[in-house]
Parts: C-alpha cells; sequence; structure tokens
C-alpha cells in the first residue's frame, strides 16, 4: 500500500516532465512514453523510494512491538523483524527492475504459443506438423548412453546363453549401476502411453507395439548386436527393439530438418532467418550430445526470445494485447532451437560381440596383416605378462579373472579399430599409447595404460591375443560346471585313437590339437545351439573361427571320430591336457 500511495503522490504533484502524450498512435511512441515515465518515477528516484521504505519498515516494527506489549505478550525482537520484512517482501527488486511496466509475467508454454500464433513461417509450421514425433526424442538420449554402456561393459564377456538367463536388473545391480536404466526406462514407458512407436518400415513387423522397457527383461534386450552378425534365439535378443527404436528416432530428427530445409529454400523471404542456416553435417548417434538433439524451448528461453520482441497494442481498450515482431522471432528461434543441430546416422553400431561368437576373428587378423607385419610375442615381453599376470592369481583370483576378461575384451576392441585402419607406423605404438587416440572406454583404457599390459606394441596384437585367450580359457575352465563338461558317450578309445593320429601327424601335435579346441571353445561354442551336435559338424566353416588354410581345417574335421559331439569339448581338452602332462 505504501509503494501505490508514493506512486499516486508523485504523480499528482508531479511536474510536467511526467506528462504523457495522450496522442500516442503507435507501439514504437507508447513503448518510448512508458520508458520515459519509468525512468523518471522510478529510476532516477530509486535510491529515494528505497530510503523511504527502510524508514516506513522501522516505523512498522516499533508500532509492532508496541502493540505486543499492550495485549501482555512478550515482544520478540527476532520475530518481530521477520515479521516486518515479510510485508515488505519483493519491493526492492520490484523497483530496481528497468522493465517494470513492460515485461511478460505470463509466457505461454511452447505448445500453446505455437498453436495460437497460427504463423505462416517455417520453423512453427514445422514444428506444428512434427509435434507429437519431436516428443519423442526425449528418450534419444537416455537410450544411446544406454547402449553404450552395456556394449562396452559386457562386449566378449558373456555368452549369448548367459545374457538370455540373467535379467538388465540383476545385471545391474552386480555391477552397483542400478542408475543406468533409471532415466530411460521412465522416459520410455511414459512416451509409450501417449505415443505410437512405429517400427514396422525398419523390418520388425513382429515387435509390440506396447513394448516397455522394464529392468526384469533379460539382459540380451539390451545388448545391440550389428544386423548383418546379429543372430538372435529369443524374441527381443541381439538389441531389436532398442536397435528399431534407434533408427526410428534418428529418422524423426532427419525427416524434420529435411521439410524445414525444403521450405527454407522455396520460402520468398530468404532472410527469414537473419542468416543463419541449417547444419549439413550428418553426425554418428553414438557421438551424440543432449546439445544436438532438436528439443521444444523452456520457458526461459521462450521468455528470453518472446520479450525481445513484443511490443503492446497502441489502440484505446486494447493494451493488454500482445503483438509478436516475426522479424526478431524467427532468427532468434532458429539459433535458439535449430543451430549446429545435425542429422543423425544409425548406420555404423557399436563394436558389439558375445563371447564364444567369434565369426568376425578370422577376419580381423587377416586385415591387421594385411595391413601391417604381425610377429609372435617376444620371449621377454611374454615372460613379464606371464610374471604379473601369476602375481595377481596368487594375489586374488577373482581380479585376475576380471584383469583377463578386461584385457581379452580390450584387445578385440583394439583389433576391431586396426582392421579399420593400421599401418607400419600405427603398428610401432604401444597399446597404451594407442588408445589414448582413438575413442575408447574410460575404464579400459585406464587399464590399458597399466604396466606391462600397456607396453606390448602393437605388430604383436594378434599373438598377444591369442596369449590372453588361452589364459581366459584356462581360467574358465576352474569355474564353468554344465554340460559343456559332459562325458556321456565320450569313449576312452576314441580318444586314444585321436592321439595316435597327433602322433602319426595324420593331426596336429597334442599341444597344438589342444590349443585349436580352445579356441574353438572360444570362438565357436556360443554360436552352436545344438551341444549333441558331432563336434565336427559343430566346427561350422574354416572361416567362422580358424586363423590357419582351408587345407588343414579340412584334414582336422576329416579325422575327428564321428562319435565325439560337441558337448565333449571340454571334456576332451581336459583329458588331452592330462594325458600331455604325464607323457
Amino acid at each position: 500500500l505504501y509503494l501505490i500511495s508514493e506512486i499516486l503522490e508523485r504523480i499528482v504533484f508531479s511536474d510536467s516532465n511526467l506528462q504523457i502524450n495522450k496522442s500516442i498512435k503507435s507501439s514504437e511512441e507508447r513503448l518510448n512514453a512508458e520508458i520515459h515515465f519509468e525512468q523518471l518515477l522510478f529510476i532516477d528516484n530509486r535510491e529515494a523510494i528505497k530510503k523511504q521504505i527502510e524508514t516506513v519498515k522501522v516505523e512498522s516494527l516499533d508500532q509492532l512491538q508496541r502493540m505486543r506489549i499492550w495485549h501482555n505478550e512478550a515482544p520478540d525482537r527476532l520475530s518481530l523483524e521477520s515479521e516486518a520484512e515479510e510485508n515488505y517482501r519483493g519491493f526492492e527488486d520490484q523497483i530496481s527492475s528497468n522493465t517494470y511496466l513492460l515485461r511478460m509475467t505470463n509466457v505461454p508454454s511452447w505448445d500453446e504459443f505455437i498453436e495460437s500464433s497460427k504463423s505462416k513461417y517455417s520453423i512453427i509450421q514445422t514444428f506444428l506438423e512434427f509435434k507429437e514425433d519431436l516428443a519423442k526424442l526425449e528418450v534419444l538420449h537416455p537410450l544411446v548412453s544406454a547402449i553404450q554402456y552395456f556394449s562396452e561393459r559386457y562386449r566378449d564377456r558373456i555368452t549369448r546363453k548367459e545374457a538370455n538367463e540373467i535379467t538388465i536388473e540383476a545385471a545391474l545391480q552386480q555391477d552397483k549401476r542400478t542408475d543406468v536404466c533409471r532415466v530411460l526406462s521412465t522416459k520410455w514407458n511414459k512416451l509409450l502411453a501417449n505415443h505410437e512407436f512405429n517400427l514396422d518400415e525398419y523390418g520388425f513387423t513382429n515387435m509390440k507395439k506396447s513394448f516397455l522397457f522394464v529392468t526384469n527383461l533379460p539382459l540380451s534386450y539390451v545388448l545391440v548386436e550389428d544386423l548383418k552378425q546379429s543372430k538372435p534365439r529369443e524374441e527381443g535378443s541381439g538389441g531389436m527393439y532398442l536397435k528399431a527404436t534407434l533408427k526410428y528416432l534418428c529418422n524423426i530428427q532427419n525427416k524434420f530438418l529435411e521439410v524445414l530445409e525444403k521450405r527454407i529454400q522455396q520460402s520468398q523471404d530468404q532472410n527469414e532467418f537473419g542468416g543463419f542456416r541449417l547444419s549439413s553435417e550428418t553426425l554418428d548417434v553414438f557421438k551424440l550430445s543432449k546439445d544436438h538433439i532438436i528439443t521444444a524451448p523452456d520457458q526461459n528461453t521462450l521468455r528470453d526470445v518472446l520479450q525481445k520482441s513484443i511490443s503492446l497494442c497502441p489502440e484505446l481498450g486494447k493494451g493488454s494485447i500482445i503483438e509478436y515482431d516475426w522479424n526478431q522471432i524467427n532468427p532468434e528461434l532458429f539459433k535458439q532451437i535449430l543451430l549446429n543441430k545435425p542429422k543423425l546416422s544409425s548406420n555404423k553400431l557399436l563394436y558389439f560381440n558375445y563371447q564364444g561368437e567369434s565369426s568376425s576373428l578370422p577376419n580381423l587378423f587377416l586385415s591387421i596383416s594385411n595391413s601391417s607385419r604381425q610377429v609372435p610375442l617376444p620371449k621377454a615381453c611374454k615372460d613379464k605378462l606371464e610374471t604379473e599376470l601369476a602375481k595377481m592369481k596368487e594375489d586374488n583370483v577373482d581380479t585376475y579373472g576380471e584383469t583377463l576378461k578386461t584385457l581379452f575384451s580390450s584387445l578385440r576392441l583394439v583389433m576391431y579399430y586396426l582392421s579399420n585402419h593400421c599401418d607400419e607406423k600405427i603398428a610401432k605404438l604401444k597399446l597404451g599409447e594407442y588408445v589414448e587416440i582413438v575413442s575408447f572406454p574410460q575404464e579400459d583404457k585406464a587399464f590399458c595404460k597399466k604396466v606391462p599390459f600397456g607396453d606390448v606394441e602393437l605388430s604383436y596384437i594378434v599373438d598377444y591375443y591369442n596369449f590372453i585367450e588361452e589364459k581366459l580359457y584356462d581360467h574358465k575352465e576352474n569355474d564353468e560346471e554344465g554340460d559343456i563338461f559332459d562325458e556321456d558317450g565320450l569313449v576312452e578309445s576314441d580318444i586314444t585313437a585321436l592321439i595316435e593320429k597327433c602322433k602319426r601327424g595324420t593331426l596336429p601335435k597334442i599341444e597344438d590339437f589342444l590349443k585349436l579346441m580352445k579356441k574353438f571353445t572360444m570362438r565357436r561354442l556360443g554360436e552352436v545351439s545344438d551341444l549333441d551336435e558331432p563336434l565336427r559338424e559343430g566346427m561350422g566353416d574354416y572361416d567362422s573361427w580358424w586363423d590357419g588354410t582351408e587345407e588343414i581345417y579340412r584334414s582336422l574335421k576329416a579325422n575327428i571320430p564321428i562319435s565325439l559331439k560337441v558337448k565333449h569339448i571340454r571334456a576332451l581338452s581336459r583329458k588331452l591336457s592330462e594325458r600331455l602332462q604325464s607323457s
């Protein structure tokens, strides 16, 4: 009340400087008059008004104190000050504002703004058409983050069977990372309640239209494989749903930009966006940040944009009507919403491979060997690795196992990168140096830089991989149980006959044959669906896991007894190892 009375007093007893021209005919004249009025009434006298308000606050405090004493109440100075302060809270901010008379207090939501504006301009038109689809992009960033996490965490560290048997929730609890899917599942399920995700055109016509993202699903649902390599056994495995959704969401942003770009080209007003242009970049979706995604502006951003371009209607009785200057709004909206927003590509998925499924491995070896000379690990280098691993195994067998898994997975990823680009110069780099110059998971990068694991040159990478692969097999052999140890139907005479063939040279030497069986287990076993299948049939084509010549491979298959089954592979390897040690 005091502030209002102060304003009225200044108007009533003002000099001629405060008189406002009553013949205002335009928004610009009205705005100038209001600024002039505000300047004289508030800005120039701001300090004086603030001092007067402080005086009234002191007087109010004294009055409150006297009233308490009159009613026989103990005067609490602190509570009195608080009560007096409450009476005048906010005055200083109001008086200090330079836009006291002309500012937006009720900013419309983005949806209200675009629907009420009925603008002929390209941005508003396109946003109206894509309104429902663009809302779905809210799930894109958490989706990409989740795929990246699961790919990096489980690549080459889990079999397909294990991924189908463990739930997402159980896996995350083991890793103590229950936060990974919280945002994704919340946003995904909220969007599904209000929007249709039509994924038929992406080749997934059998997918459920209302697929809810819940963490009691099998882990295989979030392990996204390359389309060409994916061999899902269960509905949803191979990351089917996430893979299709990823392509679907990328296409929403791409279509929006294509439509808008076409409208800009057809626009008669080439200066509609103040010289700004849409990005010509196409971004790999796995390099995505939140800033790359097209989203509606929040309330504060929209307020800032509109505040710069509003004016009030100068006509009598229409003072509350807000008018927009679209020549200012369009460039601001473009800058805030569309600047540097690229088209998105999901064609190149992250490298992911299940343990025991290495159909691409021979091609990796061949590609690297064709690009740079690969040589065996030097004895001194191998001895250092052996010593360090033996020490780790003695100290803590679990840490030893995790070290082997991390190193095994990291070497596979390094070989994947090298298969795309490698030369003699790169081959001279050490592992620890190489992971610094490529996009590599942070935790694995830190491990690969450790001594002695990161000191190995890339010219040894293939042999290094084989060395760690065999170590991991030996470690897993002590942990695994179940049908892959099955000895049912394993005939002792067949084992003796096989050993005799090794001695005669019909088959490789026992130690070499044993290494081959270990490679088969690590690279191929996970892809064999029928464990009762004869081993020679289950071995598959020579280029599915074999890194030798086709001639030797065919001879190997032909001389393996037909009675040996895939399920005998680990038991067979163990018996061969025992025979080798006893001889």
